[in-house]
């Protein structure tokens, strides 16, 4: 069977939503924190999005990311202690967050077709939202931007495992210090692991069996 775009949108727009929760780590970017060690900068993440299929080759979703976040400075700030504590710099720690909204595309639909039997999905997204550090002293915000890739694997008709790196950048003031010199931006690195619930109601929110959108 062929399906044309529009007789997907009529098919399967009212039953194309899904819900994602992940979790991993975070790597925040400042001016100073490649001088920490490594392994000392990971912080837990936590992804939750909402989101909804247009058609067979994009989609839009609405994503909290972040938990935490963590680096150094060279002076005391509102996110560290009043006396060095790595060396002869100060340990910044604080809860981050990450409010957005994403546009996420098929790769491997846009590259050859759509088949409602696939079992892996490569889904690369860009997505626009608000950043927030803070903790019981202070509250900083910044606009975010964001580019990533998901690896969804199907293991039924509604629920997928999914692996996502992405990196965002945000304003060099979120961490509450703008240095004279160096990056005007931050930014974070975060790889995380969950599972997609797809809301299909009665059936799948595919064709069950094999189908290819008319081009």
């Amino acid at each position: 069977q062929t399906l044309s775009r529009n007789d997907f949108r009529i098919k399967n727009f009212p039953k194309a939503w899904f819900a994602s929760v992940n979790g991993g780590f975070n790597l925040y970017y400042g001016d100073l924190d490649l001088q920490m060690l490594l392994s000392d900068r990971f912080v837990p993440a936590l992804d939750i999005a909402v989101g909804k299929w247009i058609n067979p080759y994009w989609g839009v979703r609405m994503q909290y990311a972040g938990l935490k976040g963590k680096g150094i400075n060279d002076e005391p700030t509102d996110f560290t202690g009043d006396v060095p504590d790595y060396g002869q710099s100060y340990v910044e720690q604080f809860n981050y967050m990450n409010l957005r909204v994403d546009a996420f595309f098929s790769f491997l639909t846009l590259m050859n077709s759509f088949e409602t039997d696939r079992n892996f999905e490569m889904l690369p997204f860009v997505g626009i939202g608000m950043a927030r550090a803070w903790n019981g002293k202070a509250s900083n915000m910044s606009p975010s931007f964001t580019m990533g890739l998901e690896n969804r694997f199907r293991i039924s008709n509604q629920l997928d495992v999914n692996f996502e790196f992405k990196g965002t950048i945000v304003g060099d003031k979120l961490e509450g210090v703008v240095k004279e010199v160096g990056s005007p931006g931050e930014g974070v690195l975060t790889t995380t692991l969950g599972f997609t619930y797809k809301f299909v109601g009665n059936g799948s929110s595919r064709p069950r069996h094999s189908s290819k959108v008319r081009r």
